[in-house]
């Protein structure tokens, strides 16, 4: 549903943003925004279509947006600068990744090369390309460019995207990318 060239603009559809969850398989995935790792999350199965209705949004059956990335409160969509402070990187294993943030002091920002979320070294930064979560070769790395777990971007308690390099996975959106827009260093 979503790609981002360097330096744009994020837009998510106002579908993926009324959506009520991200679709697993058979089950339905319900983040609460206090949700640290997915063993927080409530897992309900995603209900069965009532025969001549259309069955529930998944997380492909949305078709791509037609409309052109635009800034903050254009189109009805979240933009980075939206979900700035707002939200949160989780990785598939279950492990937080920090606050998807501009902020270079936060402790908790993804931005902050000094901190536990976005220095190089840190075992828990998608910034760390030797780690699990930015290697270019780790399954669950935002780097990896063939990766189908790429780490969640989560906002008010809903999985709206995935920071990666795999430009087949919708609703992707590419790391590199976010951190230009956000100017981290």
């Amino acid at each position: 549903m979503l790609r981002v060239a360097f330096g744009a603009v994020l837009l998510l559809s106002a579908v993926l943003a009324s959506r009520p969850a991200a679709a697993v398989g058979p089950y339905r995935v319900m983040l609460p925004v206090v949700a640290r790792n997915y063993a927080e999350a409530v897992v309900a199965p995603t209900p069965s279509p009532v025969a001549g209705q259309p069955a529930p949004p998944t997380a492909t059956s949305t078709p791509p947006p037609t409309a052109t990335p635009q800034p903050s409160g254009g189109g009805g969509g979240l933009t980075l600068d939206d979900i700035n402070g707002r939200s949160f990187l989780l990785a598939e294993d279950g492990t937080y990744l920090g606050v998807v943030s501009s902020s270079q002091f936060a402790a908790d920002s993804i931005c902050n090369k000094f901190g536990t979320y976005g220095s190089q070294f840190s075992a828990t930064s998608v910034r760390n390309k030797f780690g699990t979560y930015g290697s270019e070769f780790s399954s669950q790395s935002a780097y990896n460019q063939f990766t189908s777990t790429p780490p969640a971007i989560v906002y008010s308690g809903r999985i709206i995207g995935f920071l990666t390099k795999n430009t087949f996975i919708g609703d992707g959106v590419d790391p590199d990318s976010l951190f230009a827009y956000y100017r981290c260093t």
